[in-house]
């Protein structure tokens, strides 16, 4: 049996995508924001949608 923390290790493929609808937080690979021109796009996004604050856990 696959144990939770090797479990949170593995990368988000199609077939996790139900998993991950249902607990986002499940994979640690669906934590990462590592595409700089997306991440920008998102937060801009967010802004048009009313957010005014960002809290950037990376470092």
């Amino acid at each position: 049996e696959i144990t939770l923390r090797k479990q949170s290790e593995q990368k988000v493929t199609i077939e996790k995508l139900g998993a991950l609808s249902r607990n986002p937080y499940a994979l640690r690979d669906n934590l990462v924001m590592d595409d700089e021109e997306f991440s920008e796009q998102e937060l801009m996004n967010f802004k048009k949608a009313g957010g005014d604050a960002y809290v950037n856990h990376n470092k």
